[in-house]
């Protein structure tokens, strides 16, 4: 049996720590870990979706608090084409 604690750690994020490495041109760094942690944690309270447009959003709205630049605009996939 898993415990809800355990199942919170073995979910992924829908936009992993590579993927943010290159939307902010970033290396491995505490950064990329301020965006994963507060991306799965905002998940977590139901601030935002478990999806990849609502994170991918989410972490631009991060950036833009941060000052942090995108140097690699994420492609969002838009349903109602």
């Amino acid at each position: 049996m898993i415990r809800v604690k355990d199942a919170d750690r073995l979910k992924k994020n829908p936009v992993d720590g590579t993927e943010i490495m290159h939307i902010f041109g970033l290396k491995q760094s505490p950064l990329v870990g301020y965006f994963t942690k507060n991306l799965k944690q905002a998940i977590k309270d139901c601030e935002i979706e478990d999806t990849r447009e609502a994170a991918l959003a989410y972490l631009l709205e991060l950036a833009a608090r941060r000052d942090i630049p995108v140097v690699n605009p994420p492609e969002f996939n838009d349903a109602e084409s």
